[in-house]
């Protein structure tokens, strides 16, 4: 009977701590409604018009430099412009069966999330990323636990631009990393200095399935290279044929 009890007490044991570890170690699959490998482009496309919206194409980057707010894209795919390299979006995708979809806003259980980028594999979220506010980074610590944190310092010597007066002042650069065997989930966020001297800051988040974002990195790369090295040659193509008779 003693050993009984002490072997039920050892299995209680047990499913209490899986049960505990499963609700504080949680994988992070994306955030709100956007859970990769789970939400699809149908998902996307319904809930935009449950918001009024339209799913436009972008073509170019001045979009995301207006400075008149009512000019710019709520929700758009980013593809590449076909006679300027230089003002495509810089997320542009440029093969087939992949899309990358740029969302301006969202919001979830009250916490506003902005500059919103999704990327699609055969219509099925492969990839989120959005700009990383504090607020976000306490809700994902709350939710998922406290990130694995590396912190790197820089020293470096800012000069004043008006004065010419020089000051040491400190880069940082944080990663914070939440992680699993098939997903990817890390923020990052980097503190430096323009060229007036003024503190400027750079954040996002992402979360991605491994294999599938990682393969589309590469392979986009060489898409592109391919996509423009075709289009200057079809340009001088066509500039050759109008010297026909030069």
């Amino acid at each position: 009977m003693k050993m009984i009890r002490i072997l039920i007490l050892i299995l209680i044991g047990l499913a209490t701590f899986t049960c505990s570890n499963n609700v504080l170690g949680q994988s992070i699959q994306g955030i709100g409604i956007f859970k990769v490998n789970q939400f699809t482009k149908i998902d996307f496309i319904s809930w935009l018009d449950s918001q009024n919206v339209k799913l436009e194409e972008i073509t170019s980057s001045a979009i995301f430099y207006e400075m008149d707010n009512s000019l710019k894209v709520r929700a758009g795919s980013l593809k590449p412009n076909q006679t300027n390299k230089y003002d495509s979006p810089s997320q542009a995708n440029y093969l087939k069966g992949f899309e990358v979809i740029y969302l301006n806003d969202y919001e979830v259980s009250g916490i506003a999330i902005d500059q919103v980028y999704l990327l699609f594999l055969n219509d099925t979220l492969a990839k989120i990323t959005f700009d990383l506010t504090s607020e976000i980074e306490k809700a994902l610590s709350a939710k998922y636990g406290e990130p694995v944190k590396d912190v790197k310092t820089k020293e470096i010597e800012c000069v004043y631009s008006y004065t010419g007066a020089k000051n040491i002042k400190e880069e940082i650069n944080v990663k914070l990393s939440w992680r699993d065997n098939d997903f990817v989930a890390y923020g990052y966020r980097s503190t430096y200095y323009d060229a007036k001297c003024k503190p400027q800051v750079f954040s996002f988040f992402v979360c991605y399935d491994k294999a599938k974002a990682e393969e589309y990195s590469s392979r986009n790369r060489d898409a592109e290279k391919l996509f423009w090295s075709e289009k200057d040659k079809q340009s001088k193509d066509e500039l050759k044929k109008k010297l026909d008779d030069f």
